[in-house]
């Protein structure tokens, strides 16, 4: 899920790792470690030797990563009004679930 949101899969498997594999706070912690990623990731996966070397070469165990089915249900969407994302309005739109 994060390689298709454009991260690389270097910087997709650091922040996983950073956050116990939970894919949520991995996306966020990718949006806040975006000024200087690279380091980001050098510093989760072991500091710059791991970043130097060929993809792959680190001595740490990997955790295994799936995507998983990609079988998901639209429940709604957020939506902007206005000129910029600085002024406008954001609205939600959400799914009637019918019980």
């Amino acid at each position: 899920m994060l390689t298709a949101m454009g991260f690389e899969t270097d910087a997709a498997e650091a922040a996983l790792l950073a956050t116990s594999g939970n894919v949520e706070r991995a996306g966020d912690w990718l949006f806040s470690h975006m000024d200087d990623l690279a380091a980001a990731v050098a510093a989760v996966k072991g500091g710059a030797a791991a970043a130097d070397g060929p993809p792959g070469s680190s001595t740490g165990a990997r955790p295994a990563v799936t995507d998983g089915s990609g079988d998901f249900q639209l429940l709604g969407i957020i939506s902007h009004m206005g000129s910029n994302t600085a002024c406008g309005h954001y609205v939600a739109h959400v799914k009637k679930v019918r019980f």
